[in-house]
């Protein structure tokens, strides 16, 4: 990802099933996406887009503050 972003062609980062950030998801299954707010820190100028059909406006807010 730092060598396409070092191209200037990394557009946006998009993390599907993002209700895994938090513990709506099940600590077991995907436990990195707790971590994924390296993320912003690494690529900060890249739109980031968090999809998920199952978080209510809570835990959105909770996913934000997680991915930055």
């Amino acid at each position: 990802m730092k060598n396409v972003h070092g191209k200037g062609k990394l557009d946006r980062i998009v993390v599907d099933e993002a209700h895994c950030c938090h513990d709506l998801g099940s600590e077991n299954f995907r436990p990195d996406y707790g971590k994924l707010g390296i993320l912003r820190d690494t690529f900060g100028g890249v739109p980031m887009m968090a999809c998920t059909a199952t978080a209510n406006n809570d835990y959105m807010r909770k996913i934000t503050n997680i991915l930055g």
